[in-house]
């Protein structure tokens, strides 16, 4: 528990810097297109220039905004809502966390945090004496995570119809292939006990790593949506100023 409080603080504190600055994007990009823009393309329609793409959409939707932002307000409000009740609902979660492990790093960070909290709780009971069968159920539960869960309990329906270990956990789909190999080596529940610690603290380790360096994923992708917003707002009042500057000429 405390290392899962742990990470969820690393992570928190990771992801403030990245919101606070979408959140200020996204208020200026608001001006932006609902008050600069339009007023230049006021302006160049009144001496005869052809508004080019990028600033009759950017002018619609200024328009839509100004207009309707109502409709907008309630869409965003029931789709945070819609998250809210997926996440709660098990089916939900199970969408949500497939489209998490497909992002690149957040993905990774997610598998590394899950893996360490099975190893750990795995090893812990079979230092108690439970049976390994048992003690995967029980540690696959303690993950918090559906997805991996459902694969906990289709490896335990496979070893209890006679599969051995090792290739129940090589077919281990939501396992690292460090931990496959670890826990496939295992011949006894002595034995998978000490590498289930050996494979949490690995995965502590990266896991703690990855949440300390979340910003070194997020910051650059960050810079790019700037740079096109930068670009698109530009190409959109300049391309028409230079137009009303040939024009008359």
């Amino acid at each position: 528990l405390e290392r899962n409080i742990e990470t969820s603080q690393q992570v928190r504190r990771a992801l403030t810097y990245p919101l606070i600055v979408i959140c200020f994007v996204a208020l200026a990009l608001s001006v932006i297109v609902i008050f600069v823009v339009p007023k230049f393309a006021t302006i160049f329609e009144a001496n005869g220039v052809d508004l080019p793409l990028t600033t009759r959409v950017i002018r619609v939707a200024g328009g839509s905004l100004t207009n309707h932002w109502y409709a907008y307000a309630i869409a965003a409000l029931a789709a945070v809502l819609a998250l809210r009740q997926s996440w709660r609902n098990r089916n939900g979660r199970l969408r949500i966390e497939r489209v998490i492990h497909a992002i690149p790093y957040i993905g990774d960070m997610f598998t590394s945090v899950t893996t360490a909290r099975f190893s750990r709780v795995m090893s812990i009971g079979l230092e108690s004496g439970i049976e390994v069968i048992e003690a995967i159920e029980i540690a696959g539960g303690a993950t918090g995570r559906p997805l991996f869960q459902d694969e906990c309990v289709r490896m335990c329906d496979r070893m209890r119809s006679g599969e051995p270990l090792p290739d129940v956990i090589n077919r281990a789909t939501g396992l690292p292939s460090f931990a496959r190999r670890l826990l496939g080596s295992g011949k006894d529940s002595k034995e998978l006990a000490r590498a289930g610690k050996i494979i949490a603290r690995h995965y502590d380790r990266q896991s703690d790593h990855m949440a300390k360096n979340i910003n070194t994923f997020i910051e650059p992708m960050i810079t790019i949506a700037m740079a096109g917003i930068v670009l698109l707002v530009a190409l959109s009042v300049f391309l028409p100023m230079w137009q009303m500057i040939s024009i008359n000429k």
